[in-house]
């Protein structure tokens, strides 16, 4: 199976963070659990090389990065990195 998750950090604050993801949870209804990292660009992100947003990871189970989309993709990427994680 898939588990989408959204990891914002925080750049002005938690208040600014909370603001961000509501103003973008909001209109497009997006189902899959928000998180906070309070560490900003220096906690997940730097784990995973994210250096601009949006930078979206396909993550196996044993935490191997299988694709890294950066920037506004088409959803053609995001079936195609979904279907190569899955195996199809």
């Amino acid at each position: 199976g898939v588990q989408c998750v959204r990891i914002d950090s925080s750049f002005e604050g938690q208040a600014d963070a909370t603001a961000r993801i509501a103003t973008f949870q909001s209109p497009y209804n997006t189902p899959w659990p928000y998180c906070l990292d309070p560490q900003g660009i220096q906690g997940v992100a730097a784990e995973y090389g994210a250096t601009s947003t949006p930078t979206s990871l396909s993550i196996s189970k044993d935490g191997t990065i299988g694709a890294k989309l950066v920037g506004v993709q088409p959803v053609a990427n995001f079936i195609s990195a979904l279907n190569s994680a899955l195996g199809g």
